[in-house]
C-alpha cells in the first residue's frame, strides 16, 4: 500500500498510538504496528558519531515491561492491576544511559543489565571524543566510568546542593529526560526488547518536529539527509537544510 506511507509518516509525526494511526490511515493495527517498526528499525543507526565539546549524561531507568510476549521470572499482569514496580531500583527497572551534547546532539543507550562502571565504560569508549568534558551528577560509576576512558569530568553532587559549576550542570540531560519519560507515557507501556528502537525515534522526533511537513515525511520514509544541515560558506557559518 504505497499510497499509504505519506499518511501514515503524519501519524508518526503526529506520535499517534498504532491504533489512532490506524484508524486515520484505515489499515489493520497490526499493519499499523508492523510499519512502525520498520520505520522505527530503520531509524535506530548501527554506528554513531562520537560527542565532542560539553557533554552532560545521566542515567534513567524504564519498568521492565514484556507486553507481547510471555514475562519470564514472574507471573503475567492483569490489566487495570497494579503493575508491582516499587519506588527506587530493582530487577524490575531497565537502566538507561542518556547522554547529550551542548549543541543538541543526544545518545540514548540500554543497558543489558545493571549500571556500574564497567557498562558504563563500554557504553562511553565508542560514543566521546577524548577532549570531551563530561558533566554527571556525583555518581561514582559514572566517575569511574570517566576515568577509565579518560575524559574529563566534572561531578555536580546535588546532595551538597551543586547545581551548576560555571558553564557545567546537569539540567540539559535532566530536561531531555523529562520530555523523553512524557513522551513515551503516550504508548502505554514500551515492551524492553524494543525500547532502544523508540529511544531512536524519540531522538529523531524531537528534530522532526522543527521541519515542515513534507520533509518530516521524507525522514519517516527512509530520507534521513533532511536531518544533516549543511554549512552555507566558510565566511557565512549559516546551517541550511540541503533541498
Amino acid at each position: 500500500m504505497p499510497q499509504k506511507w505519506r499518511a501514515f509518516a503524519d501519524t508518526m509525526r503526529d506520535g499517534l498510538s498504532t491504533r489512532r494511526a490506524a484508524a486515520r490511515v484505515d489499515m489493520n493495527h497490526k499493519t499499523a504496528w508492523r510499519w512502525r517498526h520498520k520505520v522505527m528499525a530503520f531509524l535506530t543507526p548501527t554506528e554513531a558519531p562520537p560527542l565532542g565539546g560539553i557533554v552532560e549524561a545521566d542515567e534513567t531507568y524504564f519498568r521492565r515491561n514484556f507486553k507481547g510476549s510471555k514475562p519470564v521470572g514472574r507471573r503475567p499482569r492483569r490489566r487495570g492491576t497494579k503493575n508491582g514496580s516499587k519506588r527506587g531500583l530493582g530487577k524490575d527497572k531497565v537502566p538507561v544511559v542518556v547522554a547529550r551534547a551542548r549543541v543538541g546532539d543526544t545518545r540514548a543507550v540500554v543497558l543489558p543489565g545493571t549500571s556500574n562502571a564497567t557498562a558504563l565504560t563500554a557504553v562511553f569508549r565508542p560514543m566521546l571524543t577524548r577532549d570531551v568534558t563530561l558533566c554527571t551528577d556525583g555518581s561514582s560509576a559514572m566517575r569511574l566510568a570517566a576515568q577509565a576512558v579518560g575524559v574529563k569530568h566534572v561531578a555536580l553532587v546535588t546532595a551538597r546542593n551543586q547545581r551548576k559549576r560555571g558553564i557545567y550542570h546537569v539540567q540539559t540531560v535532566n530536561s531531555y529526560q523529562g520530555r523523553l519519560k512524557a513522551w513515551i507515557a503516550r504508548f502505554r507501556g514500551v515492551a524492553t526488547k524494543y525500547l532502544d528502537r523508540y529511544l531512536s525515534w524519540h531522538i529523531i522526533d524531537e528534530r522532526v518536529q522543527r521541519l515542515t511537513a513534507a520533509k518530516a515525511r521524507a525522514v519517516l520514509v527512509g530520507n534521513t539527509a533532511e536531518l544533516n544541515p549543511v554549512q552555507c560558506c566558510a565566511n557565512c557559518g549559516a546551517m541550511i537544510s540541503p533541498a
